[in-house]
């Protein structure tokens, strides 16, 4: 499955996150699933009050309640390179 949640509205991104669990719940239930996209979110830093919104944990929880694990956390290696593709420099 691939998916790319709203940008331009973020209150879009919780319906969208659980619209996705109800179309992947029943495949999972009989077989591996991967889920890949643009979520459009940011983990919860409060240091980053200049992006438009930081849900990522809280979309997160929503897309592992039931069946999906994040392959970040479930890596045996851990995780190596950034966390994102975001940038904001001025250059």
């Amino acid at each position: 499955f691939n998916t790319h949640l709203s940008f331009s509205k973020p209150d879009n991104r919780e319906s969208q996150a659980r619209f996705i669990i109800d179309k992947i719940e029943p495949y999972a239930k009989k077989m591996p699933v991967v889920l890949t996209g643009d979520l459009n979110t940011f983990p919860a830093r409060l240091e980053l009050e200049t992006l438009p919104f930081y849900d990522g944990d809280y979309i997160q929880r929503i897309l592992s309640r039931k069946m999906l694990k994040s392959a970040k956390e479930m890596s045996l290696l851990g995780h190596f390179g950034p966390n994102s593709t975001f940038t904001n420099h001025p250059e």
